[in-house]
């Protein structure tokens, strides 16, 4: 869950937001295609995602912007 309420969730290889019903998900637009996402909990209103390249494999880490819902690359 979001710092505001909102539900997210991930299947394989999407993120979701679920605002007020299951209806209203908002798909999260990821910068890299990646498989076998996990949440491993927020820090600074920042959701650590990490997952595999879709294409090579590779091991990327993310972040979900808790205000925002932008995805970008861990530095």
């Amino acid at each position: 869950m979001s710092p505001s309420g909102d539900f997210i969730i991930a299947d394989y290889c999407s993120i979701e937001i679920i605002k007020s019903t299951l209806i209203n998900k908002i798909q999260v637009d990821s910068p890299v295609e990646m498989d076998m996402i996990k949440f491993h909990g927020w820090s600074n209103n920042k959701l650590l995602i990490t997952g595999d390249g879709f294409l090579n494999g590779n091991h990327v880490e993310l972040e979900l912007d808790g205000g925002t819902f932008e995805i970008t690359v861990k530095d």
